[in-house]
């Protein structure tokens, strides 16, 4: 097709891959929360409840929100007695067949361990040259037994 303009009046539509290359060349093609909001602040709710409070993110140049004065839940699966356990908070990306893109929170279960538990895996896909799902880890949550002991934060602002 050759060189389009985009941000003019051209009649012609202006694509999500299109809105994505120009904020990652901005911004850069990496995974940021924003100074917007509350930056995403993670509240223990109680051992199977985190609300992540409103903010901005841009992830591989997609723009991802919770709106101001908003929030969302994550559900945490219970821990085991004597068992420690580490998950991960995703901002997860997907695109699915038919060319529709959503990104959600999402849970990553940890392998429950009698030592130091490790982090699970999440997939790392390059949006920007056509993952289909990309995951941007933003806390890694600890568990002791049954509780939740620690929510760190796993982003740059």
């Amino acid at each position: 097709m050759g060189m389009q303009l985009n941000t003019g009046a051209t009649g012609q539509q202006v694509t999500a891959e299109d809105d994505g290359s120009l904020y990652s060349n901005i911004f850069g093609n990496g995974c940021y929360v924003l100074e917007s909001g509350n930056q995403f602040k993670a509240e223990i709710q109680n051992n199977n409840r985190i609300k992540i409070y409103d903010g901005d993110a841009l992830m591989q140049g997609r723009h991802v929100i919770i709106h101001a004065n908003d929030s969302d839940v994550v559900i945490i699966n219970n821990g085991t007695s004597k068992k420690n356990r580490k998950d991960l908070i995703t901002i997860r990306y997907i695109k699915g067949n038919d060319g529709v893109e959503d990104a959600y929170l999402n849970v990553i279960q940890g392998t429950e361990v009698d030592g130091v538990p490790a982090a699970p895996e999440h997939v790392d896909g390059n949006i920007l040259t056509g993952a289909t799902t990309k995951d941007f880890p933003i806390y890694e949550v600890e568990l002791q037994g049954i509780n939740i002991i620690e929510v760190t934060p796993l982003f740059e602002v």
